[in-house]
């Protein structure tokens, strides 16, 4: 019998409002970093560029094991101003990594449509 893998329970999904606490205690998790949720909502929900999170998840079983995150941003293209997207922060728990044709792949498919 083959063992189940970790990763047969992932869903791919998009930041909903009360995500941050849990999304920022992983990022503080992987990195190895101590930021503050204060931060993560001045980062993601306070952009004077626009205020709308672009975060996709990925969820196992209702826990957050990985994101793939944008912030918008102005690019100068020839002699216009154009809202972009730059991706940020974006990491898979440790459990759940397997190379780049698993999660952050999806995550990634997810974030183009």
């Amino acid at each position: 019998m083959n063992k189940k893998s970790v990763l047969d329970n992932i869903t791919i999904d998009v930041y909903k409002d009360g995500d941050q606490e849990e999304l920022n205690n992983l990022f503080c998790d992987v990195f190895s970093q101590n930021r503050s949720l204060r931060e993560w909502e001045w980062k993601f929900k306070e952009s004077p560029i626009d205020s709308r999170p672009f975060i996709i998840l990925a969820r196992s079983e209702s826990k957050i094991v990985g994101q793939y995150a944008c912030i918008s941003l102005w690019l100068k293209y020839q002699d216009k101003l154009v809202k972009t997207l730059q991706p940020v922060d974006n990491f898979v728990h440790n459990n759940y990594r397997g190379g780049v044709k698993v999660i952050q792949a999806k995550l990634m498919q997810k974030s183009n449509g």
